[in-house]
């Protein structure tokens, strides 16, 4: 029973993408194919890895899966979403992805984190500075967003 629950439940799951050499238009064709055949949109995932009987084929398989290596998290459109009166929701906070304490071990190398608020696509990077440096992170986010322009003009076409 939910009904008093506050807050919003998401999934995670892992998803290998082969994205195929040429045209963005392609691209998006094949990756919306492969989401599309997920089970439950990864709903199912979650379950198996941690709910379900230890020693099971399912629990064993999933339970010796490493964690992959960059998590790509999008939280959604923000905007209307902020109350100026009395409502629980007023804003969200400045640092998307800043739910994790920093000294925490991180599970994820890096984490992209993503949300639309006031009609512009925030994307946040966190990563472990032992394990790549901000000048590195910086090249991937760059290629990262022209790859969006570029994906977002073939859209439009």
């Amino acid at each position: 029973d939910l009904s008093r629950t506050v807050g919003w439940f998401t999934t995670i799951y892992p998803v290998a993408l082969d994205v195929p050499k040429g045209p963005w238009e392609t691209a998006l064709k094949t990756v919306k194919k492969t989401l599309r055949k997920l089970p439950g949109r990864g709903l199912g995932y979650g379950a198996l890895r941690y709910l379900s009987e230890a020693g099971g084929a399912a629990h064993t398989a999933l339970a010796a899966a490493s964690q992959p290596r960059i998590s790509f998290n999008y939280l959604g459109q923000w905007d209307g979403a902020a109350d100026n009166g009395g409502g629980l929701i007023r804003d969200r906070l400045d640092g998307l992805g800043a739910d994790q304490a920093p000294d925490e071990t991180r599970p994820h190398l890096i984490d992209v984190v993503a949300a639309v608020s006031r009609g512009e696509l925030r994307v946040d990077w966190l990563y472990a500075p032992s394990a790549h440096t901000a000048t590195t992170v910086r090249r991937l986010a760059d290629d990262f967003a022209t790859a969006l322009r570029q994906i977002a003009a073939a859209a439009g076409n």
